[in-house]
């Protein structure tokens, strides 16, 4: 026999006992967990939730159809217990400890209604399936508004690191970072890198401040009181760090300062750090050629006069002429070093750079300085005839 129609009978039975649940389930609640007790909002709110189920559970039985919608002071009450500090297991803890008392209650009032045993059933089963859905509807919005304070922290935090960067006289206790150290500035892709920096961190024994500065971006620095190995920074790097993640490097600086400093370090290393093969680019990979570049003349000099004539013309492909030159400086000048590393003849190694003292005018001796620094712009430069018509 269905005694459906004995469930508005049920809920009047509830509802007459709606106080005394209402305390009851609040009751329970507390011995879960304890509650902020200088919280008068969430305290309050915990008994409008409180009262709010009651009523949900009841209201489940003056229904024909469906289940009615998870009222609004469950869901608010669950944003307050993100936002306070309070955790998801202790949340559901107390619903599960609620439903429990109102279950009882709700089997003995329908005894009292006088529904039979299968009946009893009938509503202890729709009661089980509202509270699956007011379940998932609460861990939903617990979830949502944690993720809303982690973007609004994230927001906070990049906020004031911008600020600090800009001369503002930011506390490193609002940063949750140690400004007083030394430091070195990363500037990384945004695809799930943070876990590897917090990782690298650990590794070098150094407090770790990241900030996403953008969909693609990610800004980070390393903090410790003594100066980093830099020996020991590139085993762990070359270790932990995956070769195809894009990683700019800033010089360990100290304080304040350093800390902005290693920033504009990293800042310059970035574009490298893209655009190359290596992946991983120290400030002192291309330090030199970023001073350069931002001296448009000086960068029109030197490509006009060292790295053009060495070129042939042919964009995108590197020069044998360049090729050899920059191996020859790093071998301090030794022919036959330079043969070996170029896996060629001391015959062509000379024929090179005698090619190249005729193509640029000059010895190689007299223009060592200007010739190195032209190297470093080979492969960051449009064409030689666009650089002419820009000039």
């Amino acid at each position: 026999m269905d005694d459906r129609a004995h469930f508005p009978q049920l809920s009047d039975r509830l509802l007459r006992r709606r106080t005394e649940m209402c305390e009851a389930v609040l009751s329970q609640a507390h011995q879960v967990a304890a509650v902020p007790v200088d919280d008068a909002v969430y305290i309050e709110g915990m008994r409008s939730a409180a009262l709010a189920a009651v009523d949900y559970g009841r209201d489940v039985f003056e229904r024909r159809d469906g289940l009615p919608p998870v009222p609004a002071p469950l869901l608010a009450q669950a944003r307050l217990a993100a936002a306070s500090g309070v955790s998801v297991d202790s949340v559901i803890r107390r619903y599960v400890r609620g439903n429990a008392t109102f279950s009882a209650a709700t089997i003995e009032a329908a005894y009292e209604a006088g529904l039979s045993s299968e009946s009893v059933q009938q509503a202890m089963s729709l009661q089980a399936e509202a509270f699956d859905q007011l379940i998932l509807a609460v861990s939903d919005e617990y979830a949502r508004q944690m993720d809303r304070r982690s973007i609004s922290r994230e927001s906070r935090r990049l906020e004031l690191i911008e600020s600090l960067l800009g001369g503002a006289p930011v506390s490193g206790r609002d940063l949750d970072y140690e400004l007083d150290q030394n430091h070195v500035a990363l500037i990384t892709s945004a695809s799930h890198p943070k876990e590897l920096l917090l990782d690298l961190g650990r590794q070098i024994d150094r407090q770790v401040l990241v900030a996403q500065r953008s969909e693609h971006e990610i800004w980070a620095w390393l903090g410790g009181k003594k100066e980093l190995q830099q020996e020991d920074f590139e085993r762990v790097l070359a270790r932990s760090w995956p070769k195809a993640l894009p990683l700019a490097i800033g010089e360990d600086c100290r304080g304040r300062g350093g800390w902005c400093l290693s920033h504009r370090q990293a800042l310059r290393s970035w574009p490298a750090a893209l655009q190359g093969p290596a992946g991983i680019v120290p400030y002192r990979q291309v330090a030199l050629s970023s001073a350069i570049l931002r001296d448009e003349d000086l960068v029109s000099f030197l490509h006009h006069s060292y790295l053009s004539p060495l070129l042939d013309g042919q964009r995108g492909k590197v020069s044998s002429l360049c090729e050899t030159l920059r191996t020859y400086f790093s071998t301090c000048g030794n022919v036959s070093s330079t043969a070996a590393a170029l896996s060629v003849s001391r015959q062509t190694v000379t024929n090179r750079l005698r090619e190249v003292e005729e193509r640029l005018g000059v010895q190689i001796a007299s223009c060592r300085i200007e010739l190195e620094c032209a190297l470093r712009l080979e492969g960051q430069l449009p064409t030689n005839s666009e650089v002419q018509q820009a000039a």
